[in-house]
């Protein structure tokens, strides 16, 4: 694994963050499924992934976890909430291995958020925000299961890069906010309908426009 010096100098961060010390930042290795942060919890570091995948996530309107987003390297997350005093609006968990750089709330209130360079990295950041995990957000908490199960194996798809994954019923009811059986049944029609189809743990998109109307990303 690189150091947080490799990490920044992979990203070209040197600059935004030249004038913090190595030892004020801490790289930190999180395994598949574990959280990063919860919906709720107070602020103690904006996180700077830069490395792997994570899902963010928050909740239906029946109070379900919903898949928001899944978000890859580079990206920085808890800066929006650091900003305003907000505790996290959102909840995050390691999607496979992911390496993520922890920046203290205060290291972003006394120095970064006085350098120049880190500020225009800020705010192309939080423009990326503002047009998509926000409507995301949004999206999910209002839809309802069968367009949540669309939109997540079309956020996967995405994420994966192709249209045919290994797929796990168990996450992506999770993710959609339903039970397996519910699950199932929609898969089922939707194969029959030569949207999807599955063999085994893999799952194939043959009708990827169809699958994204399902979701309502219109």
């Amino acid at each position: 694994m690189k150091t947080a010096e490799e990490y920044l100098k992979f990203w070209g961060l040197e600059k935004a963050f030249s004038d913090i010390p190595a030892e004020e930042l801490s790289l930190k290795v999180y395994q598949d499924g574990e959280p990063l942060f919860y919906a709720g919890q107070d602020v103690k570091y904006a996180y700077l992934l830069v490395e792997g995948r994570c899902r963010l996530y928050g909740l239906s309107r029946e109070g379900k976890e919903v898949l928001v987003n899944f978000k890859e390297a580079l990206g920085i997350f808890g800066d929006m909430e650091i900003l305003l005093g907000l505790e996290f609006q959102l909840s995050m968990a390691a999607w496979g291995k992911a390496v993520v750089l922890r920046i203290s709330k205060k290291i972003m209130e006394r120095k970064l958020l006085y350098q120049v360079d880190f500020l225009r990295f800020l705010s192309r950041e939080l423009a990326d925000k503002m047009c998509t995990d926000s409507a995301q957000q949004i999206q999910a908490v209002l839809k309802g299961g069968k367009a949540r199960i669309a939109h997540r194996l079309w956020l996967q798809a995405q994420a994966e890069g192709k249209d045919t994954f290994l797929f796990s019923c168990r996450a992506t009811a999770r993710d959609a906010g339903i039970s397996e059986r519910q699950l199932s049944r929609v898969l089922g029609e939707w194969e029959e309908a030569g949207i999807i189809r599955r063999d085994g743990r893999r799952i194939q998109i043959k009708k990827p426009d169809e699958l994204r109307e399902l979701s309502g990303d219109m």
